[in-house]
């Protein structure tokens, strides 16, 4: 079976091709319940890398089965590192780490474990900084990781599945 482009799969994978690159001393994690205090506030243990999948668009491709399609998802990559010397230091130190990211995913093909073969080229979208109480400033990169999609139609054509 072709990929279907999972989400959990791209996310995980974009993680992990940057955890291997910046290796052991920058924590590269999901941003998850750990970077979330009591309050509610984002929390972050500096530096660190953290990854958010935030989503895609489905383009149907020209088939009359209707499951197959170019697929455009999206993760976020949030990057926070510490200068405890002043709030621009603590800014730029944040961007150099930004900096160190973006030829890491730039053009890098993912490994899809649900078949085992390689994403198109992961294509930079934007990044812009994202004010934050408690550390400073975190600057967040979102990449798009194309690819075509196939669902294998298990109900197509099957009586009742209109509903």
């Amino acid at each position: 079976m072709p990929s279907q482009m999972l989400s959990a799969d791209i996310e995980s994978s974009v993680k992990n091709l940057l955890s291997a690159a910046l290796g052991s001393g920058i924590d590269v994690a999901s941003l998850g319940l750990k970077d979330i205090n009591e309050e509610g506030q984002l929390i972050f243990r500096p530096p660190c890398v953290r990854t958010r999948y935030v989503g895609g668009d489905y383009t149907r491709l020209h088939d009359n089965t209707h499951c197959n399609y170019d697929y455009a998802p999206m993760v976020e990559i949030w990057c926070v590192e510490e200068d405890l010397r002043s709030a621009e230091d603590q800014r730029e130190a944040s961007k150099r780490l930004l900096d160190r990211v973006k030829p890491i995913v730039a053009g890098a093909r993912i490994v899809l474990s649900d078949d085992g073969k390689n994403s198109e080229p992961i294509i930079l979208r934007k990044d812009f900084p994202f004010p934050q109480d408690i550390v400073g400033m975190v600057y967040i990169l979102v990449v798009e990781v194309p690819g075509i999609a196939q669902f294998p139609g298990l109900f197509a054509g099957v009586p009742g599945s209109e509903d």
